[in-house]
């Protein structure tokens, strides 16, 4: 669960973008989400109007986070979730993206259990597809978060492996989750395995997220130098 000093703007998928699904009778079943249309929100703009939250640029979508103060915090980012938009049990998670590369910066791409508005985190699982620190470009990780009922105490397992120029070029991040195990990869190298159980929290409905903090746990200390960055989504792709 992130915990960062940046002021986010969680938004409702419906009131903004459009995702289509096409289902292709060859070949595995796989829902295609991709941006429709472009959305701009006027408390984000900020000296210049073409400095957006959220914009859509190639058919790919861009978070762009900047220096800008809201509700006591000093940078503005965002994030976009699929919370009873798209939520689903196992399934091949594809997200192709690059990262921003400034100093603090926290990307994720990540999942949440479905009842997490009723039985909160980390009873609900948490599953970060790809999380990346604020002081190291040099390697991404995979993590899986859990309450573990035996010990009455939070559980997690984490894995890192090194990337290259993961804001220069597209890189391939992925999760295949099955009712036994979850594993990640990194341009289609697994480098993450966690055995599911029905005793974790990994046997239902989940839904993703996707966005950039600022600072905090992961983020560590921000550039003082500063002002903008982005995380660019090639595509999001969900194989069931």
């Amino acid at each position: 669960m992130q915990k960062n000093i940046c002021s986010e703007w969680w938004m409702n998928l419906k009131q903004f973008i459009s995702f289509f699904k096409k289902i292709y009778n060859k070949g595995p079943r796989w829902t295609f989400l991709r941006i429709k249309q472009e959305f701009r929100q006027p408390s984000f703009i900020s000296v210049l109007d073409a400095m957006v939250a959220f914009k859509k640029t190639n058919r790919r979508l861009k978070t762009i986070f900047f220096q800008e103060k809201k509700d006591g915090n000093d940078y503005t980012s965002a994030r976009i979730k699929t919370q009873g938009l798209y939520d689903f049990t196992y399934g091949r998670v594809e997200v192709r993206a690059k990262l921003p590369s400034a100093q603090g910066t926290w990307p994720a791409i990540w999942m949440l259990g479905s009842n997490h508005p009723t039985v909160g985190w980390p009873s609900s699982g948490e599953v970060d597809i790809m999380e990346q620190r604020g002081n190291d470009k040099s390697y991404v990780e995979g993590t899986c978060h859990w309450y573990n009922t035996a010990g009455s105490n939070n559980a997690s397992y984490g894995e890192t492996t090194s990337i290259e120029n993961p804001s220069t070029e597209f890189h391939l991040y992925t999760l295949e989750w099955t009712e036994d195990a979850i594993k990640i990869f990194l341009d289609d190298v697994k480098y993450y395995e966690l055995p599911n159980s029905a005793d974790l929290p990994f046997n239902a409905d989940f839904y993703l997220i996707l966005n950039v903090a600022m600072g905090g746990t992961n983020g560590g200390d921000i550039d003082p130098a500063f002002t903008q960055d982005t995380m660019e989504i090639d595509y999001i792709k969900v194989f069931q």
